[in-house]
Parts: structure tokens; sequence; C-alpha cells
């Protein structure tokens, strides 16, 4: 009957240990499920600041070409004509919007 008793109370400790082991490993999962969460909203601001930011520099950009622009023009004008003067086309600046998985 010793025995039976003693297989028992390893039974209950190596049901205690999986229990046990079940639970960190649920509560892992659940920390790993956070934090990719947390890292897809982070990743999902940066695009959007990121876009945002590269949108206002194109703005900015095309009026300092426009400025420079007009600003030649206005002294080929007062000069008469310019000697050497041409326009550069200036590439447009796109940004295509990546999608992260």
């Amino acid at each position: 009957m010793l025995s039976v008793c003693v297989c028992c109370n390893q039974l209950l400790e190596t049901a205690d240990s999986s229990t046990s082991d079940v639970s960190g490993l649920h509560a892992k999962l659940d920390r790993k499920r956070n934090v990719e969460s947390h890292n897809a909203s982070v990743q999902e601001q940066f695009r959007s600041r990121f876009h945002d930011g590269m949108d206002g520099l194109t703005y900015h950009v095309k009026g300092f070409v426009a400025k420079q622009q007009q600003f030649s023009s206005s002294l080929c004008s007062s000069f008469g004509t310019c000697s050497v003067f041409h326009y550069v086309s200036v590439p447009t600046v796109e940004c295509s919007r990546v999608v992260l998985c």
C-alpha cells in the first residue's frame, strides 16, 4: 500500500509540475502577443509620421524650386538676357506606402 501512495504522490507532483509549466507557457504567449501588438502599433505610428514628414518635405522642396525659378526669372528680366540660364527639372519625390505584415 505504501508503494501505491508513493506512486500517487509522484503522479500528483508530476501533474502539478505540468500544470505549472502550461501556466507559464500561456503567460509567455500572452506576453508575446502583447509585445507584438505594441510593436505593430508603434510601426504604424512611425509609418504614418514618416509619410507625413515626407509629404511635408516634398511640399517644401517644390516650393523652394518654384521660388528659385521665380528668382532666376526675375534676375534675367532685371539684367536682360541671360547668357547661361536653364531650368533643371527636379524629379518628383514619391514615397510608396509599404505594407508590413
